[in-house]
């Protein structure tokens, strides 16, 4: 993660002009485009780019491995329920210049179509077997 000061100076800016998400939510995004760059063996800085779509599978992934069945209710309790909301963080980071874009993109990146919830909460669903009830 980038230097801790300029993240806590940075989460506090975008916050300040866009009190959507909590600050934990940023740290998160940080936590999930890392979990991101080492998913798709993209360690080198100069290789580091990841996609909306991309982002969204390690935002997906990392929500799962870190909070388990809760990790739809995380995403609530910090604002984040779409993933346009994910590209709205991201966006704003840009905005301040903490994050970079290359010019392919766009925030229309993260409207991937995927249901965030079920994506959160399928991985915990017990499969419904056949028949079922007392005959």
């Amino acid at each position: 993660m980038k230097d801790f000061l300029a993240f806590q100076l940075a989460v506090h800016e975008v916050c300040r002009k866009d009190s959507r998400f909590s600050p934990q939510a940023y740290g998160f995004l940080c936590e999930a485009l890392e979990h991101t760059t080492k998913m798709l063996d993209r360690s080198e800085e100069d290789s580091r780019h990841v996609t909306g779509q991309e982002l969204m599978q390690g935002w997906r992934d990392l929500a799962v491995l870190q909070f388990g069945p809760m990790a739809w209710f995380v995403m609530c309790e910090w604002g984040v329920v779409r993933s346009e909301d994910v590209g709205a963080m991201v966006y704003n980071f840009i905005e301040i210049g903490y994050f970079k874009k290359n010019d392919n993109d766009s925030i229309h990146d993260f409207s991937d179509g995927v249901d965030l919830q079920n994506a959160l909460k399928k991985p915990f669903t017990p499969a419904r077997t056949g028949g079922g009830g007392d005959e």
